[in-house]
């Protein structure tokens, strides 16, 4: 799986992509068609790197719909996948097709069960590969022995590696000022027109840590002393990825349409040469999703009456049964952050599962023991300027390949990538003025460009000037929508306290 995405990722051009002492994290979602037959090559479906956040203050609220809020780069391949699955529903009922993908051969990832009603191929399975660990309680596990020697803080907070991603203080949270050190770790949010929570009947604010909570909520990471407007309160991917786990990567409006869960069949990550050991950063991995998704599952019949319908009954016991795997693997990607921190790119050997035993020490394999030569030649080079890509690259596929056509021509590849802005949340391009410019910069993952889809689509009764969220709302199924509540402002699970932040 790592294979196949960091190969997708070389036959991609190069604008846009990091420069010199630049880094950037890129995620890959990656389907195979298992089949007693025959082996089938998998092939990448959608792809991204990562860049920033974009908070939505009080003067941008109108232009909510055409900004991407979050710009990592697994929420990114995300989009890119919920687009895929767009365009073979409008494909499959004569709607338009999204513009900028390869035509759809007659090889669909999804079957129509009933008018307008859709489901995975049962032969296929989607995985998720990410060069670094995902920020929030993935990223949260010990470090080497050097590592520790070179940053003397880490004694301080369990010498785990500090994920920057902060922690939810709400009482559905079940994290208090206490916990994080008290009232001077505070970091407020909101509008710069005062609708903010510095206010006392506030629900939730964000907090740092002086040390780190395990399984904890979290936003995304971002600077201590950014302004309270410019802070986001987009969910960190650890918890993202819980949340696809449980109600599915279509998302809500979707589920109109595709009413099954989409969930992934194993998540791969880069291992971290940093790590302690490849056990430590697989456990990390381990505890903070499926452990997590296991622990939702398990607490849903405390929040969920007890006379459930069949439909919500099948749900869970579905989602009681599925769990994905995780992996670490071998393979590094050339513009990591550790990577380029450390005199470019490590050699890569083959990439192969790690279990829990692995020893993090094996040179001949591709890796590299970090000695303290290494540490004194990371500070020289990230105070020439080592820093974050501001740019996000974006690819999708709709079809699936025929295994006898090669996917490496770069004209099929080129014409499938956008360009956008982290900062900004928009394509790459003239700085936008007025919200008509909005409209033309808007992101093919945007909200707005999603619902252009689903107007498209005559036989759903919306108009133009309906927001995302009323939309949403109008065509969520019920039971989904008393499911999702239950589980979000529930008592008794790790997604807890998701709506306690306005966003």
């Amino acid at each position: 799986i790592a294979s196949c995405a960091l190969k997708h990722y070389e036959q991609l051009p190069n604008k846009g992509k990091p420069q010199n002492h630049e880094w950037t994290v890129y995620a890959a979602i990656v389907a195979n068609e298992v089949s007693s037959s025959k082996e089938h090559q998998p092939w990448v479906v959608s792809c991204a790197t990562g860049s920033k956040c974009t908070a939505i203050s009080g003067d941008k609220k109108e232009c909510e719909d055409l900004i991407l809020h979050d710009s990592h780069a697994e929420v990114l391949a995300r989009r890119g996948f919920v687009r895929v699955l767009w365009n073979e529903i409008l494909a499959s009922s004569g709607g338009t097709k999204c513009h900028g993908l390869p035509d759809p051969n007659p090889s669909r990832m999804l079957t129509e069960t009933e008018e307008n009603k859709f489901e995975l191929r049962s032969n296929l399975q989607f995985h998720l590969y990410v060069s670094d660990s995902p920020c929030g309680d993935s990223s949260i596990y010990e470090l080497n022995s050097t590592e520790m020697e070179a940053n003397p803080a880490c004694s301080e907070n369990k010498r785990l590696n500090f994920t920057g991603a902060k922690v939810i203080v709400s009482e559905k949270s079940g994290v208090a000022l206490e916990d994080c050190g008290g009232s001077q770790q505070l970091l407020h949010v909101g509008d710069k027109d005062g609708g903010d929570t510095k206010t006392q009947n506030a629900k939730a604010v964000v907090a740092r840590e002086e040390t780190q909570i395990i399984g904890a909520l979290r936003t995304k990471s971002g600077r201590s002393n950014l302004p309270d407007h410019l802070r986001s309160t987009s969910m960190s991917c650890s918890d993202k990825l819980v949340r696809w786990s449980v109600f599915g990567l279509q998302g809500n409006l979707l589920s109109h349409f595709i009413p099954k869960p989409i969930r992934f069949t194993s998540i791969s990550v880069s291992a971290d040469p940093q790590a302690k050991s490849l056990e430590s950063q697989c456990l990390a991995l381990q505890r903070a999703i499926p452990g997590r998704t296991r622990t939702v599952a398990e607490s849903i019949q405390k929040d969920v009456s007890t006379n459930s319908s069949k439909w919500m009954t099948e749900y869970m016991e579905e989602l009681k049964s599925f769990e994905t795997t995780v992996h670490i693997c071998e393979h590094l990607f050339d513009r990591g952050k550790s990577v380029v921190q450390n005199e470019g790119p490590s050699p890569t050997g083959t990439s192969s599962d790690i279990d829990s035993s692995t020893s993090f020490t094996i040179t001949e394999q591709g890796k590299r023991k970090l000695h303290k030569e290494d540490r004194a030649k990371k500070k020289s080079r990230s105070s020439k300027g080592c820093s974050p890509c501001g740019f996000s690259i974006n690819w999708q596929r709709q079809s699936i390949p025929q295994q006898s056509t090669s996917d490496t021509a770069s004209e099929r590849v080129s014409s499938s990538v956008e360009i956008t802005v982290g900062a900004r949340g928009i394509k790459q391009g003239k700085k936008p003025k007025v919200l008509q410019d909005y409209h033309q910069c808007k992101s093919r993952l945007s909200r707005k460009a999603f619902l252009q889809l689903l107007l498209s689509k005559k036989c759903i009764s919306i108009t133009n000037e309906e927001s995302y969220k009323e939309i949403k709302s109008k065509l969520m199924n019920e039971e989904r929508l008393q499911l999702q509540n239950a589980i979000l402002s529930g008592t008794s699970n790790p997604l807890k306290g998701w709506y306690d932040l306005k966003r």
